[in-house]
Protein backbone atom coordinates (compact mmCIF):
# COMPACT_ATOMS: atom_id res chain seq x y z
CA UNK A 1 0.00 0.00 0.00
CA UNK A 2 1.05 3.65 -0.55
CA UNK A 3 -0.04 6.90 1.00
CA UNK A 4 -2.71 7.27 -1.43
CA UNK A 5 -3.86 3.57 -1.31
CA UNK A 6 -5.52 2.90 2.49
CA UNK A 7 -8.36 0.72 3.07
CA UNK A 8 -9.86 0.49 6.54
CA UNK A 9 -8.19 -2.56 7.04
CA UNK A 10 -4.56 -0.92 6.70
CA UNK A 11 -5.04 2.20 8.81
CA UNK A 12 -6.10 -0.75 11.38
CA UNK A 13 -3.16 -2.58 10.77
CA UNK A 14 -0.84 0.25 10.64
CA UNK A 15 -2.09 1.97 14.05
CA UNK A 16 -4.00 4.81 12.38
CA UNK A 17 -5.42 6.38 15.39
CA UNK A 18 -6.71 9.77 14.02
CA UNK A 19 -6.75 11.30 10.68
CA UNK A 20 -6.16 14.82 9.92
CA UNK A 21 -8.44 16.58 6.89
CA UNK A 22 -7.62 19.92 5.61
CA UNK A 23 -10.56 22.25 5.43
CA UNK A 24 -8.78 23.66 2.49
CA UNK A 25 -10.61 26.21 1.77
CA UNK A 26 -9.78 27.58 -1.95
CA UNK A 27 -11.06 31.41 -1.11
CA UNK A 28 -8.19 31.39 1.90
CA UNK A 29 -5.32 29.34 -0.46
CA UNK A 30 -3.83 32.35 -2.25
CA UNK A 31 -4.35 34.19 0.81
CA UNK A 32 -2.99 32.13 3.97
CA UNK A 33 0.67 30.88 3.87
CA UNK A 34 0.78 26.86 3.81
CA UNK A 35 -2.74 26.69 2.90
CA UNK A 36 -1.83 24.77 -0.08
CA UNK A 37 -0.19 22.19 2.18
CA UNK A 38 -3.60 21.17 3.48
CA UNK A 39 -5.12 19.65 0.24
CA UNK A 40 -5.81 16.22 0.24
CA UNK A 41 -3.57 13.45 -0.92
CA UNK A 42 -5.71 10.83 -1.45
CA UNK A 43 -9.12 10.21 -1.83
CA UNK A 44 -11.12 8.71 1.20
CA UNK A 45 -15.09 9.18 1.62
CA UNK A 46 -14.45 6.27 4.27
CA UNK A 47 -12.84 9.12 6.46
CA UNK A 48 -16.20 10.34 7.14
CA UNK A 49 -17.38 7.22 9.36
CA UNK A 50 -14.97 7.75 12.09
CA UNK A 51 -16.19 9.88 14.64
CA UNK A 52 -15.27 13.81 14.56
CA UNK A 53 -13.08 14.87 17.63
CA UNK A 54 -11.92 17.93 16.74
CA UNK A 55 -13.42 20.92 13.82
CA UNK A 56 -10.75 23.31 13.69
CA UNK A 57 -10.68 26.59 11.28
CA UNK A 58 -8.34 24.97 9.28
CA UNK A 59 -8.13 20.77 10.10
CA UNK A 60 -10.57 18.11 11.14
CA UNK A 61 -9.47 15.50 13.39
CA UNK A 62 -11.41 12.05 13.34
CA UNK A 63 -10.61 9.36 15.40
CA UNK A 64 -10.64 5.73 14.40
CA UNK A 65 -12.22 3.47 15.60
CA UNK A 66 -11.09 0.61 13.55
CA UNK A 67 -7.20 0.96 15.29
CA UNK A 68 -5.34 -2.10 16.31
CA UNK A 69 -1.93 -2.60 18.85
CA UNK A 70 1.83 -2.15 17.47
CA UNK A 71 1.91 -5.90 18.30
CA UNK A 72 -1.13 -8.08 16.64
CA UNK A 73 -1.73 -11.96 16.94
CA UNK A 74 -1.63 -13.91 14.19
CA UNK A 75 -2.00 -17.65 13.09
CA UNK A 76 0.80 -19.70 12.01
CA UNK A 77 -0.14 -19.32 8.58
CA UNK A 78 1.01 -16.28 8.88
CA UNK A 79 4.92 -17.40 8.28
CA UNK A 80 4.73 -18.84 5.17
CA UNK A 81 2.20 -16.59 3.61
CA UNK A 82 3.22 -15.11 -0.09
CA UNK A 83 1.76 -12.14 -2.00
CA UNK A 84 3.20 -12.55 -5.01
CA UNK A 85 1.14 -10.31 -7.43
CA UNK A 86 -2.02 -10.99 -6.09
CA UNK A 87 -4.51 -8.47 -5.71
CA UNK A 88 -4.06 -6.26 -3.02
CA UNK A 89 -7.79 -6.61 -1.26
CA UNK A 90 -7.07 -10.13 -2.03
CA UNK A 91 -4.07 -9.73 -0.16
CA UNK A 92 -5.40 -7.78 2.85
CA UNK A 93 -8.63 -10.44 3.02
CA UNK A 94 -6.44 -13.37 3.40
CA UNK A 95 -4.06 -11.32 6.08
CA UNK A 96 -7.27 -10.12 7.63
CA UNK A 97 -8.32 -13.36 8.38
CA UNK A 98 -4.77 -14.77 9.86
CA UNK A 99 -5.14 -12.27 12.75
CA UNK A 100 -8.78 -12.23 13.55
CA UNK A 101 -8.66 -14.80 16.15
CA UNK A 102 -11.11 -16.99 14.18
CA UNK A 103 -8.72 -19.84 13.38
CA UNK A 104 -10.41 -22.50 10.93
CA UNK A 105 -12.66 -20.06 9.61
CA UNK A 106 -12.68 -18.14 6.48
CA UNK A 107 -14.37 -14.92 6.44
CA UNK A 108 -14.80 -12.77 3.27
CA UNK A 109 -13.68 -9.56 4.10
CA UNK A 110 -13.42 -7.99 0.96
CA UNK A 111 -15.99 -9.05 -1.41
CA UNK A 112 -15.14 -9.19 -5.07
CA UNK A 113 -17.25 -7.97 -7.84
CA UNK A 114 -16.88 -7.25 -11.26
CA UNK A 115 -17.50 -4.11 -13.37
CA UNK A 116 -18.83 -4.11 -16.60
CA UNK A 117 -17.18 -3.10 -19.48
CA UNK A 118 -16.06 0.49 -19.80
CA UNK A 119 -18.00 2.94 -22.41
CA UNK A 120 -15.13 4.43 -24.54
CA UNK A 121 -14.60 8.09 -25.17
CA UNK A 122 -12.14 8.59 -28.39
CA UNK A 123 -10.94 5.12 -27.64
CA UNK A 124 -10.63 1.32 -29.45
CA UNK A 125 -10.03 -1.65 -27.46
CA UNK A 126 -7.71 -4.72 -29.31
CA UNK A 127 -6.84 -8.05 -27.51
CA UNK A 128 -3.29 -8.06 -25.80
CA UNK A 129 -1.07 -10.61 -24.17
CA UNK A 130 -3.12 -12.94 -21.92
CA UNK A 131 -5.81 -10.99 -19.89
CA UNK A 132 -4.38 -7.22 -20.86
CA UNK A 133 -6.48 -5.10 -22.92
CA UNK A 134 -5.09 -2.06 -25.08
CA UNK A 135 -6.60 1.15 -25.98
CA UNK A 136 -5.77 3.10 -28.40
CA UNK A 137 -6.76 6.60 -29.38
CA UNK A 138 -8.61 7.04 -32.53
CA UNK A 139 -8.52 11.20 -33.42
CA UNK A 140 -5.42 12.45 -34.30
CA UNK A 141 -5.71 15.33 -32.11
CA UNK A 142 -4.16 15.15 -28.56
CA UNK A 143 -6.90 17.88 -26.95
CA UNK A 144 -9.41 15.14 -27.85
CA UNK A 145 -10.33 13.33 -24.36
CA UNK A 146 -9.85 10.08 -24.50
CA UNK A 147 -11.68 7.87 -21.42
CA UNK A 148 -12.42 4.59 -20.51
CA UNK A 149 -15.82 5.58 -18.25
CA UNK A 150 -17.14 3.04 -15.78
CA UNK A 151 -20.30 2.84 -13.71
CA UNK A 152 -19.65 2.43 -10.08
CA UNK A 153 -22.50 1.05 -8.28
CA UNK A 154 -22.38 1.15 -4.26
CA UNK A 155 -24.84 0.52 -1.86
CA UNK A 156 -23.63 2.97 1.01
CA UNK A 157 -23.75 0.34 3.68
CA UNK A 158 -20.14 -0.70 3.38
CA UNK A 159 -16.89 1.14 2.23
CA UNK A 160 -16.44 0.54 -1.44
CA UNK A 161 -13.16 0.46 -2.93
CA UNK A 162 -11.98 0.17 -6.67
CA UNK A 163 -8.48 -1.54 -7.97
CA UNK A 164 -7.03 -0.20 -10.63
CA UNK A 165 -4.54 -2.21 -12.94
CA UNK A 166 -0.85 -1.77 -12.34
CA UNK A 167 -0.26 -0.41 -15.64
CA UNK A 168 -1.89 3.02 -14.78
CA UNK A 169 0.18 5.65 -13.73
CA UNK A 170 0.71 9.10 -13.85
CA UNK A 171 2.80 9.18 -16.98
CA UNK A 172 0.08 7.77 -18.90
CA UNK A 173 -3.47 8.29 -17.33
CA UNK A 174 -5.40 10.64 -15.07
CA UNK A 175 -8.29 9.41 -12.97
CA UNK A 176 -11.58 10.86 -12.03
CA UNK A 177 -14.91 10.21 -10.43
CA UNK A 178 -18.11 12.30 -11.38
CA UNK A 179 -15.47 14.43 -13.42
CA UNK A 180 -13.36 15.34 -10.10
CA UNK A 181 -9.72 14.76 -10.49
CA UNK A 182 -8.40 11.76 -8.04
CA UNK A 183 -4.93 11.74 -7.03
CA UNK A 184 -2.93 8.34 -9.23
CA UNK A 185 -0.40 7.24 -6.20
CA UNK A 186 1.23 4.48 -8.00
CA UNK A 187 4.55 5.17 -8.40
CA UNK A 188 8.11 3.25 -8.50
CA UNK A 189 8.47 -0.42 -9.15
CA UNK A 190 5.19 -1.35 -7.23
CA UNK A 191 3.90 -4.34 -9.58
CA UNK A 192 0.48 -4.50 -7.84
CA UNK A 193 -2.79 -2.57 -8.55
CA UNK A 194 -3.43 0.70 -6.76
CA UNK A 195 -6.52 1.06 -4.85
CA UNK A 196 -9.20 3.67 -5.02
CA UNK A 197 -11.80 4.00 -1.84
CA UNK A 198 -15.08 5.24 -3.96
CA UNK A 199 -17.68 5.15 -1.08
CA UNK A 200 -18.09 5.20 2.93
CA UNK A 201 -19.92 3.05 4.66
CA UNK A 202 -22.41 5.89 6.11
CA UNK A 203 -22.99 7.30 2.28
CA UNK A 204 -26.38 6.87 1.09
CA UNK A 205 -26.92 4.46 -2.51
CA UNK A 206 -25.51 5.90 -5.43
CA UNK A 207 -23.91 5.56 -9.14
CA UNK A 208 -20.60 7.32 -10.00
CA UNK A 209 -18.54 7.56 -13.24
CA UNK A 210 -15.43 6.04 -12.74
CA UNK A 211 -13.04 7.33 -15.89
CA UNK A 212 -9.48 6.63 -16.79
CA UNK A 213 -8.35 9.19 -19.14
CA UNK A 214 -5.29 8.64 -21.39
CA UNK A 215 -2.48 11.16 -20.97
CA UNK A 216 -2.06 13.58 -23.77
CA UNK A 217 0.68 12.92 -24.79
CA UNK A 218 -0.10 9.12 -25.25
CA UNK A 219 -1.47 6.83 -28.13
CA UNK A 220 -2.34 3.77 -26.48
CA UNK A 221 -2.19 2.28 -22.91
CA UNK A 222 -2.96 -1.63 -21.62
CA UNK A 223 -4.96 -2.20 -18.84
CA UNK A 224 -5.27 -5.92 -16.78
CA UNK A 225 -7.79 -5.54 -13.78
CA UNK A 226 -10.38 -2.83 -12.58
CA UNK A 227 -13.40 -4.34 -10.00
CA UNK A 228 -14.87 -3.19 -7.16
CA UNK A 229 -14.64 -4.61 -3.36
CA UNK A 230 -16.48 -3.97 -0.54
CA UNK A 231 -15.60 -3.88 3.30
CA UNK A 232 -17.21 -6.55 5.61
CA UNK A 233 -17.51 -3.92 8.35
CA UNK A 234 -18.96 -5.75 11.20
CA UNK A 235 -16.59 -8.85 10.57
CA UNK A 236 -13.45 -5.82 10.87
CA UNK A 237 -14.55 -4.47 14.36
CA UNK A 238 -14.95 -8.29 15.68
CA UNK A 239 -11.20 -8.61 14.60
CA UNK A 240 -10.24 -5.34 16.05
CA UNK A 241 -11.88 -6.71 19.53
CA UNK A 242 -9.73 -9.78 19.71
CA UNK A 243 -6.50 -7.91 19.22
CA UNK A 244 -7.82 -5.01 21.66
CA UNK A 245 -8.42 -7.49 24.26
CA UNK A 246 -5.27 -9.97 23.46
CA UNK A 247 -2.74 -8.30 21.60
CA UNK A 248 0.14 -6.11 22.69
CA UNK A 249 -0.62 -4.10 25.57
CA UNK A 250 1.90 -1.59 26.10
CA UNK A 251 3.54 -0.90 29.41
CA UNK A 252 6.51 1.28 28.29
CA UNK A 253 6.90 3.04 25.56
CA UNK A 254 9.90 5.67 24.35
CA UNK A 255 11.86 6.33 21.07
CA UNK A 256 14.18 3.73 21.71
CA UNK A 257 12.38 1.02 23.62
CA UNK A 258 8.82 -0.41 24.65
CA UNK A 259 7.39 -3.74 26.27
CA UNK A 260 4.41 -4.97 27.58
CA UNK A 261 2.16 -8.30 27.15
CA UNK A 262 0.15 -10.16 25.23
CA UNK A 263 -2.34 -13.42 25.65
CA UNK A 264 -0.95 -16.00 23.35
CA UNK A 265 -2.56 -19.14 22.66
CA UNK A 266 -1.23 -22.67 20.58
CA UNK A 267 -3.89 -21.41 17.58
CA UNK A 268 -2.07 -17.53 18.01
CA UNK A 269 1.42 -18.40 18.12
CA UNK A 270 2.88 -15.34 16.45
CA UNK A 271 3.26 -11.79 17.49
CA UNK A 272 2.83 -9.88 14.56
CA UNK A 273 4.35 -5.88 14.85
CA UNK A 274 3.33 -3.51 12.40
Amino acid sequence: TAGGNATKLTDALFGIRYYLEGKNDKNNEDLIEGMSALKSKSHRPDVQDMPLVSDGSYIRVYENPWCMPLGMLAEDSLSTFSAGRMNPLDFQDHLANMIDGKPGSEINYFEHFALDAPKLQNLTQEDGEGALKVYRRVAEDKDTTARLNYQVHTTGKRSAYVTISETFNTYNSNIYLDDQPVSNKRSGNVTTSQVLNVSGANEGEKTQKLSIQMHRNKDSFTLNNVALFTLDEDALLQAVDFQRENGLKLTQFSSTSFSGTFVSKEETPYLLLS
